[in-house]
């Protein structure tokens, strides 16, 4: 485009979400290896139906098994407990139909009954964890083979009671106030439903955790009906326990950031271009202001890269620490005149309030609440939620093809014509947006949550505000793309930005492993890393790229990538033992980190890397180390979103 140019991962079964980050790829010898490539609704009524009596029969098979069994093994007392069991069985099944009816009313946003249903609910659970904490249940676990069918029988009663009576009723009570109508209606949230929900589910937080802890410790289970029905819970639980995590720390300041009692909130939205990389994902191509009063959502218009040209020059509000110019100012001052060049720097906050600046300076001092930052692979995952729309020069845009579309068709269809580049990824941005905001009422949340989870996890949604408890909020979910500052929660960075001022990180992969931790005497804990950059271009792309991509900068040549490559220690951490394919490393400090940096120059087809050790502080040597990587596109270039 004309002028223009992650965050976590915890190597974990469970990995938190939020953040630039990176995507697990494969693990192999040990090494983690990564790089960035509630409810389920059905397609038609028939699917729903289907599903219901599908997991009906489950019920009752698993119920079934378990009676024969008791029947063949105890005699008159397996009799009594068949007896017990298939009152559990009855109950189970209510409770699964009643459930399901509960859910279609609150997708329904009818809520006046919720409150009946669920203290009925809840009565069902209650009846079978009293017939399931009995002696004969217990003595029952002892039986070979299936003994441990009934336990884990046991445990999913338990578990069931516990969410019902410390989650769902709380939900209900709290839902039951609120007017009735779904969670969003014409381009509105409805504020006191949502936050209804948010709040149940802050107070239910203790309780879905502990249910998962209880699931996930659930053994061997011989009845496959009963196995599908675990392991579904111990798939799915993970997720409903962190995002009741999330509405507990969001749950104080969340009604604010929605407009709520008649206030407005603006927030900048960000689109970045990753085929002009930069530390936090890329170069900022458009941004446009979205605003939210009593949840109503309004979009304005998306405008191209922010720019001081016309405002005479850098402004002396920005100031430009050493740091910064050392590290992230090769080619003189850029981060004071260009909000293109604001994420260079792998500290969210700071880029935000960069961009902050810039964008009021040209908007008569408009100052927004917040800044939003997303890219498109990020966008192509929302588009494969709410569909496809329509770019300004005609060019359907869908969640198989966006990415593409932004980063690399854009340029070979319009090779000279900068103004359209730019009015198609503003215009695929802000239509995105528009179509998230007017469908939300049909979207699939689900789907929608898995989509927003993704790009969090892998860095492409940042989020900044302005204010301290909102922002304290944002760092708890970990969307906050902040440096680290806590040596107890170790965190690694691997950084790139272009300084070829081209559009050829299409091409680019970074692709990063940690190898597993070594505990050292002094409490401290070692880990082996290597990093690796690769020009994927062919021999025949570089020969015809068009003029807009190629590379900008003197002495380069104009497939040539020029690129500078940062690793950033944990904090009170440090990094040893560099070997660099290209040569020697350089070291720097960053707000107290220290850092290990170098220029890199790739021809088509060329890779370079790194090995180095990150060693974690005693503080932190008993936590996974995070490893934070800049996102790139490589993942959608391959087919893998």
């Amino acid at each position: 485009m004309a002028g223009s140019s992650p965050r976590h991962m915890r190597p974990s079964t469970n990995q938190r979400a939020g953040g630039p980050s990176i995507e697990r790829d494969a693990k192999r010898g040990g090494a983690e290896s990564y790089s960035f490539d509630m409810f389920q609704t059905e397609d038609s009524d028939k699917g729903v139906s289907s599903r219901r009596r599908k997991k009906k029969r489950h019920v009752g098979r698993v119920i079934a098994v378990i009676v024969a069994a008791l029947v063949v093994t105890l005699g008159v007392s397996g009799a009594l407990l068949a007896r017990s069991a298939l009152a559990v069985k009855n109950d189970a099944q209510a409770a699964v139909s009643l459930a399901q009816g509960v859910k279609d009313r609150i997708a329904a946003g009818n809520f006046s009954s919720l409150s009946s249903d669920l203290q009925h609910l809840d009565e069902l659970c209650k009846n079978m964890q009293s017939e399931v904490d009995g002696p004969l249940w217990q003595a029952a676990t002892f039986i070979p083979v299936y003994g441990s069918d009934i336990g884990a029988v046991r445990t999913l009663v338990g578990v069931m009671s516990d969410v019902s009576s410390n989650v769902l009723v709380p939900m209900a009570n709290g839902l039951s106030e609120a007017p009735d109508g779904g969670l969003f209606s014409d381009g509105t949230v409805n504020v006191p439903v949502v936050t209804a929900a948010v709040s149940a589910l802050a107070s239910g937080s203790d309780s879905l955790r502990a249910a998962n802890d209880q699931v996930q410790s659930i053994g061997e289970t011989h009845i496959s009906q009963l196995t599908d029905i675990v392991d579904a819970l111990k798939d799915g639980l993970p997720t409903i326990a962190d995002l009741a995590d999330t509405c507990e720390n969001i749950a104080p300041v969340f009604p604010q950031m929605l407009g709520a009692d008649g206030q407005t909130r603006s927030y900048l939205i960000v689109a970045e271009n990753n085929a002009e990389i930069r530390s936090l994902g890329g170069f900022s191509g458009a941004a446009g202001i979205l605003t939210v009063t009593d949840g109503a959502i309004s979009l304005e218009g998306f405008e191209s890269t922010q720019t001081l040209a016309a405002a005479g020059g850098p402004t002396s509000q920005i100031q430009i620490s050493a740091e910064e110019m050392q590290l992230f100012q090769p080619d003189g001052e850029t981060l004071n005149y260009t909000a293109g060049d604001s994420f260079f720097i792998p500290d969210f906050p700071r880029g935000a309030q960069l961009t902050q600046t810039i964008w009021a300076i040209n908007h008569n001092g408009q100052m927004v609440d917040g800044v939003i930052a997303v890219d498109p692979v990020f966008l192509q995952y929302l588009l494969g939620v709410v569909g496809g729309v329509t770019a300004s020069d005609g060019t359907q845009v869908d969640g198989t093809n966006a990415a593409k579309v932004l980063l690399s068709d854009v340029y070979w269809h319009y090779p000279t014509e900068g103004k359209v580049q730019d009015a198609v990824f503003a215009s695929v941005a802000s239509a995105t947006f528009d179509r998230l905001v007017s469908d939300m009422n049909g979207v699939d949340l689900s789907a929608l949550m898995d989509a927003v989870g993704r790009g969090a996890s892998e860095g492409r949604l940042l989020i900044w505000m302005q204010n301290e408890d909102e922002q304290a909020a944002v760092r708890s979910v970990g969307v906050d793309g902040s440096l680290p500052t806590n040596p107890a929660d170790p965190q690694t960075g691997v950084y790139v930005n272009n300084y070829s001022y081209s559009k050829l990180d299409w091409y680019l992969d970074l692709n990063v492993q940690r190898g597993d931790a070594v505990k050292n005497a002094d409490g401290t804990a070692s880990y082996d890393m290597t990093a690796t950059l690769t020009n994927t271009m062919t021999a025949d792309q570089a020969a015809s790229l068009p003029a807009y991509v190629r590379a900008h900068a003197g002495n380069v040549g104009a497939a040539q990538e020029k690129l500078r490559l940062y690793l950033y220690a944990p904090a009170g951490g440090s990094i040893s033992n560099v070997s660099y394919s290209g040569g020697g490393m350089v070291e720097g400090t960053h707000n107290g980190l220290q850092v290990m940096y170098t220029d890199v120059l790739m021809n088509p087809g060329e890779s370079y890397n790194v090995t180095y050790t990150v060693t974690v502080p005693a503080e932190g040597a008993n936590q996974d180390l995070e490893v934070r990587v800049t996102p790139t596109a490589q993942g959608v270039r391959e087919g893998a979103a």
